[in-house]
Parts: structure tokens; C-alpha cells; sequence
């Protein structure tokens, strides 16, 4: 779910040795930890990310930011393209097994 919504993973398991490199293993630990807490709620998860700072940058530091982290790689602000509303959505639906495929079909 994080890399829909910020356009790149906390993992990337490599290709030559196929083992776990993490990017940010302390974000992701407390996550993992925070899912499970919370009963498994991928809806809370993803409006927990969606509502967080790093998603909604405030715009005084970005220069500063940019500065430092110039590919975003240790994710000091939000991605450029958001997700529309209707995307969220159909991802938290598709993720727990309840989105409907059919187009103009009614549940």
C-alpha cells in the first residue's frame, strides 16, 4: 500500500541474492507493529498514511527539504502526484477482497 500511495516501497527484496533490503526499516517495523495492533484495519492504515505530514508537506520547508533529499529517498515530503479519492478507495476494496469489478452494477 505504500507504494501506491507514495510511488515507492519501503522494501525492495533485490533480484541477484533475493534478499531484504529495507529503505526504512524503523517506519516500516512500526507499522507492522501499529497494523497489528489495531486489528488488521487496512482502512485505518491507509488514512493513517494518507493523513500523515510526510503525505501533506507544508510548503515552508520544501526548499530546505529538496536541499537535502533532492530523490525523496528518506520520504521528507509527499509525492508530486496524489491519488484521486476514487483510487483510494477501489485500492482499500481490492486489498481486503470486496471490490466489485463489474461496471454499473449494483452490490
Amino acid at each position: 500500500m505504500w507504494q501506491e500511495i507514495f510511488g515507492r516501497g519501503l522494501v525492495n527484496f533485490g533480484i541477484r541474492y533475493a534478499r531484504r533490503i529495507t529503505i526504512a526499516s524503523e517506519l516500516l517495523d512500526w507499522l507492522a507493529v501499529d497494523f497489528m495492533e489495531h486489528n488488521w484495519d487496512i482502512k485505518r492504515l491507509v488514512k493513517q498514511m494518507v493523513m500523515s505530514a510526510t503525505y501533506r508537506p507544508k510548503r515552508c520547508c520544501f526548499e530546505e527539504q529538496l536541499e537535502k533529499d533532492p530523490e525523496n529517498k528518506y520520504y521528507a515530503r509527499g509525492p508530486r502526484n496524489r491519488l484521486p479519492a476514487e483510487s483510494i478507495r477501489d485500492m482499500i476494496l481490492a486489498s481486503s477482497g470486496l471490490l466489485n469489478k463489474s461496471i454499473g452494477v449494483q452490490a
